[in-house]
């Protein structure tokens, strides 16, 4: 009933943790941007819906929401990271010592 251990290639994980790392920043950033915006639509529907006016504090921090330029530099932002994780997901994981040039080099 014992499960088996699999063996870890510890020489991988710097360049997992650099992927995964990218990964987070990302998700982080889309997070942000999408949990404001749902906040503020239910907000406003939550409002109308129970016939209710906005409280002022409400409209002047939607005014002061992030403007055009700030989004398109999180948008910028995000999509300079996508492209960096896309290229590190490009590029093959290789253990340290092992041989790509022959086919059947690939086990130590």
């Amino acid at each position: 009933d014992d499960i088996p251990e699999l063996p870890v290639e510890r020489s991988l994980f710097d360049k997992l943790k650099a992927r995964i790392q990218l990964a987070k920043q990302i998700d982080t950033a889309q997070h942000r941007v999408k949990k404001e915006k749902h906040e503020r639509k239910w907000m406003r529907e939550a409002a109308d819906a129970m016939e209710v006016e906005l409280d002022s504090d409400f409209i002047d921090s939607e005014s002061e929401a992030p403007s055009k330029r700030q989004k398109k530099a999180s948008n910028t932002k995000a999509a300079a990271l996508k492209a960096q994780l896309t290229e590190l997901l490009a590029q093959p994981l290789i253990a340290l010592g092992v041989s790509t040039k022959y086919i059947t080099s690939g086990s130590r």
